[in-house]
């Protein structure tokens, strides 16, 4: 909270002069999200603001607004595994719904669509010498840290979303969590 308030200062905005929140609900880092969500749920409730909920494969597609192609996000889920998304030309509408996958599984079902698609997120940058060498040239592939998500998107769409009338009741928004609970027990004495 008080990087919020940095911010406001910084920028020379108060509390009064927002008319509206947008917060990304995942996936992502496991306490970062919830933070998030929690700081801005309780902000948006205290202050009667409007709460735009959005995921961060939406955000991640918008990056990819300028292309012609379908969008595939592709983030890194740790333990070997991405969460993957799919997305319209422009990365406007999404085509097929995040999940879990291989590397391995999920270049198969791009190679098997058999269309030349941008590929995007930092599991593609993490696993993209695989995915390539599995999709080939039906794959391009955003390079280095453009891969990394950004807040300003998160911005963007929930600034769209809010002056069309779409929002979110905070009470309700919860991360957006694709895997189950792992938990295992310590191993160390």
């Amino acid at each position: 909270m008080s990087r919020i308030d940095f911010l406001l200062a910084w920028s020379g905005v108060g509390y009064s002069d927002i008319q509206g929140l947008a917060v990304s609900i995942g996936p992502g880092s496991f306490t970062g999200v919830r933070v998030g969500l929690s700081s801005a749920k309780g902000l948006s409730m205290g202050l009667g603001l409007s709460l735009a909920a959005v995921s961060g494969f939406d955000a991640m597609a918008r990056l990819a607004a300028w292309t012609d192609m379908p969008v595939w996000v592709v983030l890194d889920a740790k333990r070997g595994q991405v969460f993957a998304a799919a997305y319209s030309k422009g990365g406007r509408e999404r085509i097929q719904e995040p999940g879990v996958y291989e590397p391995n599984a999920l270049g198969e079902i791009i190679r098997e669509k058999g269309e030349k698609v941008l590929v995007c997120g930092d599991g593609a940058l993490r696993y993209g010498s695989l995915l390539a060498g599995i999709i080939g040239d039906l794959g391009i592939f955003i390079p280095g840290e453009n891969n990394l998500q950004r807040p300003a998107s998160v911005a963007w769409i929930g600034r769209e979303r809010l002056m069309e009338g779409v929002y979110d009741d905070p009470a309700s928004v919860v991360p957006m969590y694709l895997r189950g609970v792992d938990i295992r027990k310590n191993s160390a004495p």
